[in-house]
């Protein structure tokens, strides 16, 4: 073949010449981790070998990271680090540039549900590099990590010590990791046996294979679509996420809705995700696409009353669609003059989608496309059977559950201190204990039809806590 048409894999459907690429480039490292496994046994066999993952190393490269790690384990146990750190989004450092912590921790725990029944011993990447903290704040590494424990006590390979600098020159990452003991001591304890709970996300560990790729798009944007854009939206918003089956409701973007065999009451989805939904025979209420993959500029979203200008609209395909009538128009982006639907929900006598008419997977993550308290609004007003704080931004939230009581992580990953805020309640509790704000400055009253948490505490940028809330009878 020749260079052009090596360069055709990157663009449209997935085809066989993708598929050859994905298993030639598998095959190598199949091969490579071969002769690493041969190479260290003729030293000492009882030597275990294990595997750093990239970002690219789940889909990408043709063989994911649980294979490579079992080829380089030899008879030993297998070992794997995931993939994503927080030195990714550190100001000035931004490996994506608009990338939020909030989707480097979900790309984290979606892989440890990717490793699930594959015998191998994981740890998360929780790295400071370059250090010291003049680059890289110690709260990035607290708050990656915390999140990780409260979702599956993930074991952490965490970067306390800049080894390029004499012993003690940078205390500040293992000091806070020592203040927050109590908030580590008090997930594991409360966090462990329960079940995370929120909207499920569809995300296919595989999906290179049939992703459709527009032309033009660089290799950092080919690369970047292995970070998960759905989760990044729903976190970045205050709404916790979950991996589990099962759930009332769930979001997929793009290609991922394949893996949704059944669909659930409630299904959240970005334009391709419907389009693919349509291909099936799935009725999600758009009659048509006006001008197939001729995109349109918007500068502004209305909902209701409210128009919002868009900072950074960023992405591709904000397309006008013609709906069905018993659509319910939400929202609407300003382009060239005019209004073209953004957001609509349908009930097709089955399931009730929330469709949102964008591409998921070319929006910027800190764009006003994802985020905005509009935005928010429409999907608490779609579902919600979880503890919400509204309007605060980028407040990170963690919610799991079982028959008794439920329990919620919450990181303010934003610049801004909260202060004297509610949390709204999905049912009646009575509040057993918090840890990272004082139990005493909190209490859970009626304000309106809704049960609130009051919280009279400041927590601080970049700080964190949680709530441990029994169930009301």
């Amino acid at each position: 073949m020749t260079n052009d048409e090596l360069q055709n894999i990157f663009v449209g459907k997935g085809d066989a010449y993708r598929q050859a690429y994905l298993d030639v480039m598998g095959d190598t490292l199949r091969r490579f981790c071969r002769q690493v496994r041969a190479a260290v046994d003729e030293v000492d066999p009882d030597i275990r070998v294990g595997f750093c993952a990239g970002f690219t190393s789940w889909d990408i490269e043709g063989v994911d990271p649980c294979e490579l790690s079992h080829i380089l384990a030899g008879n030993n146990k297998p070992f794997l680090r995931l993939t994503g750190a927080p030195y990714w989004v550190a100001p000035h450092w931004n490996r994506f540039p608009g990338q939020r912590l909030h989707g480097v921790i979900e790309f984290a725990r979606e892989q440890e549900v990717w490793c699930r029944g594959e015998g191998i011993e994981f740890f998360s990447e929780a790295d400071s590099y370059p250090r010291p903290r003049y680059h890289i704040p110690a709260r990035l590494l607290e708050c990656f990590d915390a999140a990780l424990t409260a979702s599956a006590n993930i074991p952490v390979l965490k970067y306390f010590f800049d080894y390029f600098a004499p012993l003690g020159y940078e205390t500040g990452y293992a000091r806070l990791h020592k203040k927050n003991a109590d908030l580590y001591a008090f997930l594991e304890k409360y966090f462990a046996e329960k079940k995370a709970v929120g909207i499920q996300v569809y995300e296919r560990k595989r999906k290179f294979a049939d992703q459709y790729l527009p032309e033009g798009l660089s290799e950092n944007e080919i690369m970047r679509s292995a970070m998960p854009a759905a989760a990044s939206m729903l976190t970045e918003l205050g709404i916790p996420v979950t991996y589990e089956e099962g759930q009332t409701c769930a979001i997929a973007f793009g290609n991922h809705v394949r893996a949704a065999t059944t669909l659930p009451a409630r299904m959240i989805l970005d334009l391709p995700a419907a389009l693919l939904l349509m291909e099936r025979g799935v009725d999600t209420g758009i009659v048509s696409v006006e001008n197939p993959g001729k995109s349109v500029n918007v500068g502004a979203e209305v909902f209701a009353d409210q128009r919002i200008s868009i900072s950074h609209p960023s992405g591709r395909f904000y397309e006008s669609c013609v709906l069905k009538e018993n659509a319910k128009i939400l929202s609407w982006f300003e382009t060239e003059g005019k209004r073209i639907p953004s957001a609509f929900t349908y009930q097709n006598g089955t399931t009730e989608f929330l469709v949102y008419l964008f591409d998921g997977y070319s929006v910027n993550e800190s764009s006003g496309i994802f985020c905005s308290y509009g935005r928010q609004k429409q999907i608490l007003d779609f579902y919600s059977d979880f503890p919400v704080v509204r309007n605060c931004p980028f407040i990170y939230q963690l919610c799991k559950r079982n028959e008794t009581e439920t329990v919620a992580f919450f990181a303010n990953i934003f610049e801004d201190e909260m202060w004297d805020f509610a949390i709204e309640l999905d049912r009646n509790y009575r509040l057993a204990e918090c840890c990272g704000i004082r139990t005493e400055d909190c209490g859970i009253c009626n304000e309106g039809n809704v049960s609130v948490m009051r919280v009279h505490s400041e927590v601080a940028p970049y700080g964190m806590f949680a709530i441990r809330l029994i169930n009301d009878k």
